[in-house]
């Protein structure tokens, strides 16, 4: 949104990653939309979406692949101190734990967190993410996985990320 462009610009001297000030620099307030045509070519290469299942299997394999995502990104491999952002299952988290990292996982709603991943010692806090009680700068790297269209406040769970 236009409201999230500007207050990511003007925040930008927070960004310690140059690609990521780099990008945010030339994102567009305004997006630019498809033609109906380009929309109507992108439904016939792309006719249905890939099945997104919630069984033990599906999220465990989720959960790998996410973390080996992760494990690509800057900094990702020397940090020690996760926190994952709206976790649900909590299987990203289990991963990284998995592979020696100190992992805290937080969601609003504690029903989706699967039993193994506290087991695997993931620490789960069922908490807002835009009033995180952690203090600033506990942890070396911050994710989050298909969250923020959950998050009434966006902009403010951001800000408490940073």
């Amino acid at each position: 949104s236009k409201k999230t462009i500007n207050f990511l610009r003007n925040n930008i001297n927070i960004f310690k990653v140059n690609g990521t000030r780099k990008l945010l620099e030339n994102a567009q307030i305004f997006p630019n939309f498809l033609d109906k045509s380009d929309l109507e070519e992108l439904q016939k290469r792309y006719p249905f979406p890939p099945e997104y299942g919630y069984d033990e299997k599906s999220l465990e394999s989720r959960g790998i692949k996410r973390a080996k995502e992760i494990f690509t990104l800057h900094g990702a491999k020397k940090s020690r101190y996760f926190l994952e952002i709206g976790c649900w299952d909590g299987m990203v988290s289990c991963v990284l734990c998995k592979n020696g990292k100190d992992v805290t996982a937080v969601d609003k709603l504690s029903e989706g967190i699967e039993e193994k991943v506290i087991n695997e010692g993931v620490k789960f806090h069922q908490m807002d993410a835009a009033n995180l009680i952690f203090k600033d700068e506990c942890f070396d790297f911050v994710f989050s996985y298909d969250s923020f269209e959950h998050f009434s406040d966006p902009e403010q769970v951001l800000t408490e990320a940073i």
